[in-house]
């Protein structure tokens, strides 16, 4: 009996799936910078979305840490894709992010910021105020 490469990994073609669903549909990303947060190839993305590699258990928690994807969506497509993120959850995650790219005017910027006085936010809260 010869079996097609589908049903080989039809156990976990749901997670496939909602792999795709993530990137496509919750994140609007590339399969190339998929494939950099968690480790693959653009390729290996794709074989992952088409069912033919399957995700493992390092490719879940990345993505469930990476990007806030809720753990149960994932393995199983119960509650919603992302967990909620209490506003200081955000904020953290925006400056690790932020920090991570290595850019020098970003991680100046958030030196400057740690370093102001009370007094002193109250002119970034009117320039955050004009730019929201």
């Amino acid at each position: 009996m010869v079996t097609s490469p589908c049903s080989v990994f039809s156990p976990h073609s749901k997670i496939n799936n909602r792999v795709k669903q993530l990137r496509t549909e919750g994140l609007n990303i590339s399969q190339r910078a998929l494939g950099k947060a968690i480790g693959l190839s653009d390729s290996g993305i794709s074989a992952i979305e088409s069912s033919s590699r399957s995700v493992t258990e390092k490719h879940i928690k990345i993505l469930c840490l990476e990007y806030n994807v809720n753990e149960e969506w994932l393995r199983h497509g119960k509650g919603e894709m992302f967990n909620d993120l209490s506003k200081e959850e955000e904020a953290a995650k925006l400056v690790a992010k932020a920090l991570k790219s290595n850019d020098e005017f970003v991680i100046n910027t958030f030196i400057a910021l740690g370093k102001l006085e009370p007094k002193d936010w109250d002119a970034i809260k009117k320039f955050v105020d004009t730019i929201k």
